[in-house]
């Protein structure tokens, strides 16, 4: 493992100051106060350039890898995990938490322009003081919507809308394998084998692009939050956690 400051990377630093760089300079500063949303910003960048793997820092590798477990890709495939829903946020699809692909990948390039574009467009949002969890539950309403925009601004929903469009042959590989099983089991109309035959293929294809939600290579999603802790309220008498305590990189 190597790790690098990207302090001293002169293509990260040419990027920091591109438009959607600009975004995620707002999301680190005291300005934003989101390093969540400055790390989809960066990981899309980061993936889009190197290629890799990328991993939130409380998502867990469930079991030990097998030392000649290979990812395989092709150029335009991005590798995920299962599905999740999110239903405070009203999202449902596939986590940006974890997922791996080679440089260049059109899907991610899809993402950062997909970015870009949402964020151009939400000028009056982005001027906005963000709001933080709080043991009351007045602005709590205000927090959700908080949440569901930066989904769809940067994170996983802008995410699924790029891997959406770029990529429909398998979006859907774990709905569409529910709904051949329902089939087969309520109205079987084809002969045994050529079921077999469509279920084989789909399983090897199901663990070909969805790598993480397979028992080789489990991701347990994490859950800290640590984007958005409690903060005290006014007439409490403990100080605020200020986004400068959290993890983050500037």
């Amino acid at each position: 493992m190597t790790l690098v400051d990207l302090q001293h990377d002169l293509r990260f630093q040419a990027f920091r100051r591109s438009p959607l760089g600009q975004f995620y300079r707002h999301f680190a500063s005291s300005t934003g106060n989101n390093y969540s949303a400055a790390s989809d910003i960066l990981r899309a960048y980061l993936l889009h350039r190197d290629g890799g793997l990328y991993l939130d820092v409380d998502d867990v590798v469930s079991y030990p890898v097998p030392a000649l477990r290979d990812l395989l890709a092709g150029p335009r495939d991005v590798l995920l995990n299962r599905m999740v829903t999110a239903e405070e946020y009203g999202f449902s699809g596939y986590p940006s938490s974890n997922f791996a692909c080679h440089p260049g990948n059109p899907v991610l390039a899809a993402w950062l322009d997909e970015m870009t574009h949402r964020l151009m467009g939400a000028s009056r949002f982005l001027q906005q003081p963000r709001p933080w969890k709080t043991k009351s539950q007045a602005d709590h309403g205000a927090l959700l919507e908080y949440i569901s925009t930066i989904f769809r601004l940067v994170g996983p929903g802008a995410f699924n809308d790029a891997l959406r469009a770029s990529r429909p042959d398998y979006y859907y590989i774990e709905r569409d394998l529910v709904s051949a099983y329902r089939i087969a089991t309520v109205s079987p109309a084809e002969p045994r084998f050529v079921f077999d035959r469509y279920f084989d293929a789909m399983h090897v294809a199901k663990a070909f692009y969805l790598p993480f939600a397979e028992p080789e290579f489990d991701v347990a999603i994490g859950s800290a939050h640590s984007w958005n802790p409690t903060v005290a309220t006014r007439g409490e008498h403990n100080a605020p956690l200020h986004q400068s305590t959290l993890s983050g990189v500037t």
